[in-house]
């Protein structure tokens, strides 16, 4: 899995955060099972200016590797809201698709 955080520009487009907003492809396991995995990664985030406001979401990127390495299989969500965990959450208990950051 890799984690990534995107910003909305002003003109209603989204960019990756130029550093730091990149988890790198995390090994969450094996197939062998079928079991469910699930894996996280925080991201720090640099404070905005006064009177900036920032709205950030954030992508996973999933591979399906062979024995080999190579990729058999790929596929990338947006996150969604709704999650029935959501520890650390503020407040306590939500969860959103996106966040705004504000200074």
């Amino acid at each position: 899995m890799r984690f990534q955080v995107q910003y909305q520009r002003d003109d209603g487009s989204w960019q990756l955060l130029d550093a730091g907003g990149d988890s790198g492809f995390i090994d969450i396991g094996r197939a062998k099972t079928r079991a469910a995995r699930q894996a996280g990664h925080s991201f720090r985030i640099t404070p905005p200016r006064v009177g900036d406001v920032y709205t950030l979401r954030g992508f996973v990127t999933f591979e399906w590797r062979t024995k080999d390495g190579t990729v058999a299989r790929r596929a990338r969500r947006r996150t969604t809201s709704g999650h029935r965990s959501s520890a650390g959450a503020d407040p306590a208990g939500f969860s959103a698709a996106e966040c705004l950051i504000t200074a």
